[in-house]
């Protein structure tokens, strides 16, 4: 009738399927949560940057003008 696999390797490698899916979807999700991780970093470090940034900035500006804030 043709190259027909028995039911129970038919039923093996579906298991074998399911199994890998199973672990490639645990790895991804493993890769997404570093992912998602370093872009909060890379988010809160950026954002630490620019205060202190912002701050060097006012600093610099009531160094040159002192009575700028001052009312």
């Amino acid at each position: 009738m043709g190259d027909h696999l028995p039911y129970d390797e038919l039923f093996r490698m579906r298991l074998d399927l399911m199994r890998e899916r199973n672990q490639l979807q645990a790895r991804i999700k493993e890769l997404e949560e570093v992912y998602f991780g370093q872009i909060r970093v890379i988010a809160r470090s950026r954002i630490t940057y620019k205060k202190k940034v912002e701050r060097m900035v006012r600093l610099a500006e009531h160094a040159l003008n002192p009575t700028d804030k001052e009312g």
